[in-house]
């Protein structure tokens, strides 16, 4: 049987959801040597939902011609599906260097340098798929993320609002935009703009929770509540305005009602490290000081460099007649304390530093 025979036999059992009988055609495609073949069987069984099956016959023509930008950005593609970033970055720098204008290879590379944490290399990527199709939606909200991640503020009040501009529909775009605003220290812009979003979409729970905290963040904490407690009528479920309902309830010292939604808002997503924090605040000001220990205890499990529930767990020991726990806890808060701003010393000197 012909190789692209043997490619539609295996198509055929792919859409029928026979991945069985489509091995076979795939295993004997698997001896050939043209990196055309070997290219649409790799992307076939990916584009049908079997990436582990794609790799084999990608790397193998690679293999053949380590030159061929189909065999590495589908490979670089399919790494990334499989949430394998490292090997994904690794093929997908290969495939810009073979089509340096390819706007898919950069804004794919873009997306896995942002996945790897890695920010500057990131913008790098996403700026060239954008200088390539300067009104993709898409890259441009990418970028504005990622210059939003790494602290250049204006930049990414630029490119959000363009976004917003060809595509006025998307909310998460406004969402975006907001917490830019917000981090530049805009409160005035941040707020017009939630409230404009909330006329926009007024279904949307989220929509009154980023009204809520932009009014919290001035200050308005009375009406910050209105818009936190609408947003949880549209979704109970929604954690972080459990944790920000409760947490202007224990700065009108209704504790108890505080506890309650720190308690929903960890039940929701038991790694909230804030939501910890809040539940840590809330029950030493109820002098419940055994469970500060259990929930800090938790806390620290969670996110181990998290300076806050040390600092809790100290005031507790303290309080529960334990002195050398609580300077243990004490001394262990200033180190990591101490650690965090350092951190934040060496993101502000990165982002000055000329690019």
């Amino acid at each position: 049987m012909e190789a692209s025979q043997l490619l539609h036999a295996c198509r055929q059992y792919l859409q029928s959801k026979e991945m069985d009988k489509a091995l076979d055609p795939r295993n004997r495609l698997l001896g050939s040597a043209e990196p055309e073949y070997l290219i649409s069987l790799g992307t076939m069984f990916g584009e049908t939902g079997f990436p582990e099956q794609a790799i084999e016959p990608l790397q193998k023509a690679v293999s053949v011609d380590e030159k061929n930008f189909e065999a590495r950005f589908n490979l670089g593609y399919t790494y990334l599906t499989l949430g394998k970033d490292e090997l994904a970055e690794e093929h997908l720098e290969r495939a810009v260097r073979l089509r340096p204008n390819s706007f898919e290879a950069h804004s794919l590379l873009g997306v896995v340098r942002g996945n790897l944490r890695k920010n500057l290399p990131a913008i790098e990527s996403l700026r060239k798929a954008a200088d390539l199709r300067p009104d993709n939606v898409r890259v441009l909200s990418l970028l504005g993320l990622q210059y939003l991640e790494g602290r250049y503020y204006e930049e990414a009040i630029r490119l959000l609002s363009r976004a917003i501009e060809l595509n006025d529909a998307d909310p998460t775009l406004r969402f975006l935009l907001m917490q830019a605003h917000y981090k530049n220290q805009d409160s005035v812009k941040a707020l017009d703009l939630a409230e404009r979003t909330l006329q926009r979409f007024p279904g949307l729970a989220r929509a009154h929770y980023e009204l809520g905290f932009q009014l919290a963040s001035m200050g308005r904490f009375e009406e910050a509540k209105i818009p936190f407690r609408k947003a949880l009528e549209l979704n109970p479920d929604y954690a972080e305005a459990h944790y920000s309902l409760g947490d202007l309830l224990l700065k009108e010292d209704k504790a108890e009602e505080a506890v309650s939604h720190f308690r929903q808002a960890l039940k929701l997503n038991q790694n909230y490290s804030e939501a910890y924090a809040g539940l840590g605040r809330a029950l030493l000001s109820l002098k419940k000081y055994q469970e500060v220990v259990a929930e800090m205890e938790k806390a620290v499990m969670v996110d181990s460099v998290d300076p806050q529930p040390h600092l809790h767990l100290a005031q507790a020991y303290r309080a529960l007649s334990q002195p050398e726990k609580a300077q243990h806890e004490l001394q262990t808060f200033n180190r990591l304390n101490q650690q965090r701003m350092k951190q934040k010393d060496q993101e502000t000197a990165r982002k000055l530093a000329p690019q």
